[in-house]
């Protein structure tokens, strides 16, 4: 395994290692992009081109907790950048970076140098749209911002960014709202009146229960809704049949 530089983010802590003999491609982990394969060809294309900002993210995207393993091309670089979500606001792509922060313990704690080479994991595609993510955070006051001679920002995270974080990332956290699934069997009536809602009114909850019986897709949609906005779910199986 050896030191490069990532063919597609051009970041310069990458590393290789080839694939086993008769494959012409090899494997590279890079910080930014993440895991992927790459063929000999595709690997002499993309690291005489710019920065794959677009490609970078993709990869990235289509990686993340192992949800997929990425062989590079140079015929599929097109299929590789289709359907992924990427951010396009200045808003979006700051929001990105929040949260990329936020959940990676060592950047949590010592900060991250966001530069123009390592933009690509909020899919900033240049230093002048990083100026604006940069001054757009500043005025939000996310982060305590220490910038460096080379063009880099060390973002640490403060109070309001914490919190902020907090309401993207678990947007239900502080719901006081518990969505109740159970048989609507009248002989159950008095567990819900008299346990489940006692319970959530004395700790100042307020249950969320589908009252009517009729099942089609109105009640489904209110189900999926409720469970969305409830901070927790209590499900009573009493007379449910397991098929």
């Amino acid at each position: 395994m050896e030191i490069i530089q990532c063919p597609i983010c051009k970041r310069t802590d990458a590393t290789q290692k080839q694939c086993p003999e008769g494959r012409d491609s090899s494997k590279v982990h890079c910080p930014n992009c993440s895991t992927y394969e790459i063929s000999g060809t595709a690997f002499v294309t993309q690291s005489n081109k710019s920065q794959n900002t677009r490609l970078s993210f993709a990869i990235r995207e289509r990686t993340t907790n192992g949800k997929e393993y990425v062989k590079i091309n140079s015929e599929n670089y097109k299929q590789l950048t289709e359907g992924i979500d990427y951010p396009i606001t200045i808003k979006e792509k700051a929001e990105l970076v929040l949260k990329i922060v936020f959940k990676d313990e060592k950047a949590f704690i010592h900060g991250f140098d966001l530069n123009d080479t390592n933009r690509v994991i909020s899919n900033i595609e240049s230093a002048d749209e990083m100026a604006k993510v940069i001054r757009l955070m500043d005025g939000k006051e996310w982060f305590d911002m220490t910038r460096d001679s080379k063009g880099g920002t060390l973002l640490s995270v403060i109070g309001k960014g914490k919190e902020y974080a907090g309401s993207i990332l678990f947007p239900t956290l502080n719901s006081d709202q518990i969505f109740v699934a159970m048989s609507l069997n009248e002989e159950l009536a008095g567990v819900y009146e008299e346990g489940i809602k006692k319970a959530l009114d004395e700790c100042r909850l307020t249950p969320c229960r589908i009252e009517r019986r009729e099942f089609n897709a109105e009640i489904t949609s209110k189900i999926l809704d409720g469970i969305t906005k409830s901070r927790f779910l209590i499900a009573d199986f009493t007379g449910h049949i397991l098929q």
